[in-house]
């Protein structure tokens, strides 16, 4: 059997076949987050706690918790404490250390009728999802709130 062309199988009898060939699903194909090395070192220098990695790698997944690079989203405490599997104020705890680390930021302060919710993204210290050009363009942007030991990011 030979292929006449990119869409048909010619066996050696001359009869033709009609090729359907679908690509197979990669694991890249609901997106990527690319961590830098730096951000590497400081989740492995930080020393957070299984809840607290448990935290950041829910909020890096896809999903409806998913924090992006450029975009603020409220995080639900009560949906991060059933993902999590642990009760609200672990769930907030989580975050507090992943922003005292410098691995997410926050703005705004929340928990109140009168506050607007507290909203969160992911650092360009611990690495990116998207376009290059978009990075670059973020890290020209005054960050509202760049708090934690490891928010530099080279």
């Amino acid at each position: 059997m030979g292929i006449s062309d990119g869409s048909r199988l010619v066996d050696d009898t001359g009869r033709e076949f009609e090729v359907h060939q679908r690509r197979p699903a990669a694991a890249y194909d609901d997106g990527f987050t690319l961590l830098f090395d730096r951000g590497c070192a400081c989740l492995a220098q930080a020393g957070i706690s299984g809840t607290a990695y448990r935290t950041l790698f829910i909020l890096l997944s896809p999903g409806p918790l998913r924090l992006q690079f450029e975009s603020w989203r409220s995080v639900p405490g009560a949906e991060l404490a059933t993902a999590l599997d642990a009760n609200a104020t672990t769930a907030t705890r989580a975050l507090a250390l992943l922003v005292a680390l410098g691995l997410i930021e926050r703005r705004g302060r929340g928990g109140g009728r009168e506050r607007a919710a507290a909203q969160y993204r992911l650092t360009t210290s611990l690495g990116w999802r998207g376009r290059a050009t978009q990075y670059w363009a973020l890290k020209k942007e005054k960050p509202e709130r760049r708090g934690g030991r490891h928010s530099r990011a080279s």
